[in-house]
């Protein structure tokens, strides 16, 4: 049974368990010489066939319709390769009896591959047709795949100056890729003098000091070497450069006092000789800050404004560039500043004043950021601490300060509770933080309820009249005779024997 069936067929089938027929081959080809570089070939994948009529990508190729491959190239090396050309064939003819009808370029090449990069596509300028029945699966495979390291160009510059003044070289790297790690280094009259790194643009910028060069003409040369991930290196063109003699030189010192973020800044600049004409160009963090200042008197001042510079330690350096013949221009030693954060202030109250324990007590309050100048940052907060650093909660505050939350006391809290509510800060806005108390008053516990005493039965009051006391002896039912108004002893008599026994035994333990 024939088989004409495309990698994207093939693919699908790999799913399906169908692999051992449909597997492609890969291409090996050569990459261009970069010299140094330990070198992976670039590969080449089959990944579908494409109509050349209609553009579509086809699931089997017809008979005497052209087609056209589509494939994937895949980069091992640490750097990047810019492919030049493709070849591949579909082996065996008699198997799949496929010929080439035609080129075409399609705008695919030359095509830039990053380092460590598979399944970068791109489309074979050969046009292909099947022209009978395939007696096997219909296979290209890659036969050469042309690739270099990306490659790049270095020019260089070194400005005319006068003796004295600083020597500023100037290197340019160009590349179809745009990121460039590594460094320039660069050579004065064949001598290496320094070495810088590549910034953005592709720029690599080395300043010499005064009286590094001397006086006369001379030749300035600059080299990229490459980093890991860059372009191939590069050496540019010699050239020239003048530096002439004059008669006095020139001294430069900056100068800048420390500032608030939120408060203006001045920076200084002191020439010597007093009567130097010229400009002074300041620079902070190696980057040139604010328009050239005309020179007067020997100084040359420039107001900065608030928010301009970012909070933390930064370099000043200042460039005397003089107007005469007669005299040099000059570059100052770089001084350090700071620029400090805006201060905060917080406002806090809690409420109620007093509280039991385990009860919720409301904090609410406001920052303010540079005496109100500036909103609240987003993602701000506010924490509320107890006396030990615990968070015990965190509020959102608004754009202009204002902050509410709650927090619960502990059980056992008991009296003076004190809340600290804090605010961070930022990179540029310091933090505040401030103490508020809470009165914790436990209530009172309940005394032990006793049960209601009985109360008193009264007595009754026999209304009834009293009977009659006989007028005779009385004869009661234990044998007794009562005379009439006389007590009963009964009771009076056993009593009486009681404490005359206990008299009795008191005196018998004494006499033991």
């Amino acid at each position: 049974m024939s088989s004409a069936r495309t990698p994207v067929a093939r693919h699908r089938a790999r799913r399906v368990g169908v692999l051992s027929a449909l597997a492609l081959v890969l291409g090996w080809g050569a990459v261009g010489s970069a010299s140094g570089d330990d070198r992976v070939p670039v590969t080449a994948e089959a990944v579908a066939y494409v109509d050349a009529a209609t553009g579509a990508e086809i699931q089997r190729a017809q008979l005497d319709r052209p087609f056209f491959v589509r494939y994937a190239l895949a980069n091992e090396n640490h750097f990047p390769v810019v492919v030049t050309s493709v070849a591949g064939d579909f082996g065996n003819p008699a198997a799949c009896p496929v010929a080439q009808t035609g080129r075409e370029d399609r705008g695919q090449l030359p095509l830039v591959v990053p380092g460590g990069t598979r399944a970068q596509q791109g489309d074979d300028v050969v046009t292909w047709r099947r022209s009978a029945d395939c007696q096997g699966t219909l296979q290209w495979r890659a036969t050469g795949v042309t690739a270099e390291r990306v490659p790049s160009t270095t020019d260089v510059t070194a400005a005319d100056h006068r003796l004295g003044e600083r020597s500023r070289l100037s290197a340019t790297v160009r590349s179809a890729w745009d990121e460039f790690p590594g460094q320039v280094e660069f050579r004065v009259d064949g001598r290496l003098v320094g070495t810088a790194g590549v910034r953005d643009g592709g720029v690599a910028a080395l300043e010499l000091g005064a009286g590094r060069i001397a006086a006369g003409g001379h030749t300035v040369e600059a080299e990229y070497v490459p980093g890991t991930g860059g372009p191939a290196g590069s050496a540019s063109q010699r050239s020239t450069f003048t530096v002439t003699a004059v008669e006095q030189r020139s001294t430069t010192r900056a100068s800048a006092s420390s500032q608030r973020y939120d408060l203006p800044g001045t920076f200084r600049a002191e020439i010597r000789p007093r009567d130097a004409e010229g400009e002074v160009q300041f620079s902070v963090d190696g980057a040139e800050f604010g328009d050239p200042v005309t020179l007067r008197g020997g100084q040359a001042v420039l107001e900065t404004a608030p928010g301009q510079l970012p909070v933390g330690e930064h370099r000043l350096h200042a460039r005397f560039r003089s107007s005469q013949e007669s005299v040099a221009g000059s570059s100052s030693t770089d001084a350090v500043f700071a620029v400090g954060q805006v201060p905060a202030s917080i406002e806090a109250e809690l409420g109620p004043a007093q509280a039991a324990p385990g009860a919720g007590v409301t904090v609410s309050g406001r920052v303010s950021l540079g005496g109100g100048s500036y909103r609240l940052p987003q993602d701000s907060r506010v924490d509320v601490l107890d006396a030990r650093g615990t968070r015990l909660a965190v509020a959102d505050p608004h754009e202009d300060g204002g902050f509410r939350t709650s927090v619960t006391l502990p059980r056992d809290a008991e009296g003076s509770y004190l809340l600290f509510v804090s605010y961070p800060g930022s990179s540029t806005f310091s933090g505040a933080i401030t103490d508020r108390s809470v009165e914790v008053v436990v209530p009172p516990s309940p005394s032990p309820s006793l049960p209601p005493s009985p109360r008193p039965r009264e007595r009754e009051v026999n209304t009834q009249p009293a009977p009659a006391t006989p007028a005779g002896p009385v004869r009661t039912a234990t044998g007794e005779t009562l005379l009439p108004d006389a007590p009963s002893w009964g009771p009076l008599a056993l009593g009486l024997g009681l404490v005359l026994l206990g008299a009795a035994v008191a005196v018998r333990q004494a006499v033991r």
